[in-house]
């Protein structure tokens, strides 16, 4: 529950681009020890809306990645994620990596939807985060004589 009201808050503040969720980021500075922060909160380095007319589902980081214009949005650094940013079953992801790079990483997100097709939203985030929020809960549970 504390994780939704976070990415809500989050949302509401107009962090919805910057948002990374459940990103591997390197602890003390060591790239080969990671640790998995609920959100992160990193640069905007691009940002490109499309429409998909008529998808079918799921909408995939494949099918994604082939409507974007190459000539406005260049994807050759980047590798592909096996992502789905709406499952065939229709559950959405509130944010997708559809693909990463060695300094940055692209996410999809579901701007709209309407009977003719859906807008997504396709984000090129910095890697390296300005913020993090962890959602912990702290307290005594059932069944333990203390806390964490």
């Amino acid at each position: 529950m504390v994780e939704i009201i976070t990415f809500y808050l989050l949302k509401s503040w107009d962090f919805e681009s910057s948002i990374a969720i459940e990103k591997a980021l390197a602890e003390y500075g060591n790239p080969e020890i990671t640790h998995n922060v609920e959100y992160s909160l990193h640069p905007v380095l691009r940002k490109y809306t499309l429409t998909l007319s008529h998808p079918k589902l799921p909408v995939t980081a494949s099918r994604i990645l082939s409507e974007i214009d190459e000539s406005q949005f260049s994807l050759t650094h980047f590798q592909k994620s096996g992502m789905a940013l709406l499952t065939t079953s229709g559950v959405l992801r509130n944010s997708c990596t559809i693909a990463s790079g060695s300094k940055s990483h692209l996410l999809a997100t579901l701007a709209s939807k309407d009977p003719d097709g859906l807008q997504v939203v396709v984000v090129e985030q910095y890697f390296k985060p300005y913020a993090i929020f962890e959602c912990k809960r702290v307290g005594v549970e059932e069944g333990t004589k203390k806390g964490p």
